[in-house]
């Protein structure tokens, strides 16, 4: 019988998301000083050039992660942390 692959803490996961969201906004925001046409990328993110457009979509996916992360812990039952 194969042994199953061990999980990683959600803790370690919500460190590894923030980590990456941190990334993605500081990549962004050296983006944004550069690029002329991202600029423009609060208010109309069409017009936002290509590398700007995948910056935004890493970030809505680390933004996602990390939620997703913190819903693992807050439902984590009460009787586990007494314990």
């Amino acid at each position: 019988m194969a042994a199953r692959p061990r999980k990683r803490p959600v803790l370690d996961q919500l460190r590894d998301a923030r980590r990456e969201l941190d990334t993605v906004n500081t990549e962004i925001l050296a983006h944004i000083k550069m690029c002329c046409r991202c600029k423009h990328v609060r208010t109309d993110p069409w017009r936002s050039c290509d590398t700007g457009w995948e910056l935004a979509k890493r970030q809505a996916r680390a933004g996602n992660a990390v939620r997703r992360a913190e819903d693992k812990i807050r439902s984590r039952p009460v009787q586990a942390e007494l314990w």
